[in-house]
């Protein structure tokens, strides 16, 4: 247990520590642009996210497998780009609303688009605004339609002075004359990822002074408000715009949540709450909304194909969310070592890994033939997270959201932490799931969900409603009204 409390401690610490850097570094002239701070203390998370990142993937290989997948990406979406080029340009009509999503992620798109449907059903006037192509097909397949921003939108509002204001800033922080060593080493660190951000800021301004001038929106819901762009648009539109996050996943675990942003975070259930309450999240700023997302879904053919093809009857869904965060690259490669063992062991079941953002199948070296490995652009498994939970025998997963989803799907859960660095992520701490720490334990947990066996802890005898307060239409329609409340006032 003391190694436990030393490594979560650890990380915790020092994200307050980069926190604490970033505050001391905002500059006090009343000449500067009073965007500096806005840019400073929104790009704080992002800082810290790159920080750890790059402790937990050797960079040289991530840079390398960076250019691979942007190859890969750019002719995956050629032809998409191609075919619906006169689309996109018809569908940037630009109308006045009350409500706009902003989603850069397909989570976002995920936990969005059920809120979004009641909302327009109801004669809301919403816009949804993007600026990846994915996102905009994702939302097609939703069938919402959306602003699609490509830069020439967005030239008008870009402000070029304001990136050399704050790279100059940056520089004189950069020769200031710090005592504490660790404190000058640990700045330095910073100052050198702050100034890659300049372009992105400028860009997030951009987009933000374009919702803001071209759609005149009283609420606005950002994706993810502890994300760079989350907590940009929360804190430039402080003033004047009310702003919404819709959570999609897990909240417990990770001491960044302490960096909500946004007026108004909706959460899935109490435990959701009670996390964001001990980060210091102020209570009249936190809705417990539910799990707009989580429905039953319908068996998709894509799984069934895949079964065939591997020549399998069932399989397990093995979501880890990579090394990084509160997983350290140590305890990622022995969960991963495990996983080897027991698919070794467990042949009659065919081992679906699907791999997070984050996540790299460098790590996944000598698979048996019972392992398949998928990244998040594979064609062969549906894009819902909710239709491979659906099929599968079980979840195997760290701490990543995807557990608290297949928990609403009656699924068994079961978690794997080698070196116990996620006891605070609240599904683990309150017993909603199998779990293994142990070496060569794996095994025995899997054999014995395919045998049914009700030994331990079993989703189906525990009440999850402190998880989820509500599901499926009833948390679309509890969110949206809590949305309309902030249209009218």
């Amino acid at each position: 247990m003391k190694k436990i409390l030393k490594s979560v401690s650890f990380n915790n610490n020092e994200i307050d520590q980069i926190a604490k850097t970033i505050d001391q570094m905002k500059p006090t002239s009343k000449e500067l642009s009073n965007l500096i701070p806005i840019f400073l203390e929104s790009m704080k998370t992002s800082v810290i996210d790159d920080i750890f990142l790059k402790k937990s993937i050797n960079s040289q290989y991530q840079s390398k497998n960076l250019i691979i997948l942007k190859i890969k990406n750019f002719f995956f979406y050629l032809f998409k780009s191609l075919r619906t080029f006169r689309l996109l340009s018809q569908n940037n009509v630009i109308n006045q609303c009350d409500i706009v999503f902003y989603p850069v992620q397909p989570t976002h798109v995920l936990v969005a688009s059920p809120v979004i449907h009641y909302l327009i059903n109801k004669g809301i006037k919403v816009e949804v605004v993007v600026d990846r192509e994915k996102i905009y097909h994702l939302l097609k397949q939703e069938n919402i339609q959306s602003i699609f921003i490509k830069k020439k939108n967005l030239s008008l509002f870009i402000d070029s002075s304001l990136k050399g204001e704050i790279s100059n800033a940056l520089l004189l922080l950069s020769k200031a004359n710090y005592r504490d060593q660790n404190y000058k080493n640990r700045a330095k660190d910073i100052i050198e990822i702050l100034h890659n951000k300049i372009n992105s800021f400028a860009t997030i301004l951009a987009t933000y002074r374009f919702i803001e001038s071209s759609l005149n929106p009283k609420v606005i819901i950002v994706g993810n408000d502890i994300t760079e762009v989350g907590r940009a648009i929360s804190m430039l539109a402080s003033k004047n715009i009310v702003t919404h996050s819709i959570m999609h996943g897990n909240v417990s675990g990770w001491n960044a949540h302490k960096f909500h942003s946004a007026n108004i975070i909706h959460v899935f259930g109490e435990s959701s709450y009670n996390s964001l309450i001990d980060y210091g999240i102020n209570k009249k700023n936190i809705c417990i909304s539910g799990a707009p997302h989580i429905t039953i879904p319908k068996p998709n053919i894509k799984i069934s194909q895949l079964l065939r093809k591997k020549g399998f009857s069932k399989y397990i869904l093995v979501a880890l969310s990579g090394p990084g965060f509160t997983v350290t690259e140590s305890n990622h490669i022995k969960i991963i070592d495990e996983i080897r063992i027991a698919a070794n062991q467990i042949k009659g079941c065919l081992f679906i890994i699907k791999l997070h953002r984050k996540d790299d199948d460098k790590y996944y070296n000598n698979m048996p033939l019972n392992v398949a490995i998928f990244d998040n652009t594979s064609r062969y498994l549906p894009q819902s997270i909710n239709e491979i939970i659906l099929q599968s025998e079980a979840v195997l997963t760290g701490g990543s959201s995807v557990g608290i989803e297949a928990i609403a799907l009656n699924k068994q859960v079961i978690t794997i932490d080698m070196m116990e660095e996620l006891t605070e992520v609240s599904f683990i701490k309150h017993g909603f799931t199998k779990h293994v720490t142990e070496n060569g334990k794996l095994s025995n947990v899997i054999s014995n969900v395919f045998l049914n066996d009700n030994n331990g802890n079993s989703k189906k005898n525990l009440d999850t409603s402190t998880i989820f307060k509500r599901t499926g239409s009833e948390a679309s329609e509890f969110i949206a009204k809590r949305i309309i409340k902030d249209v009218n006032l």
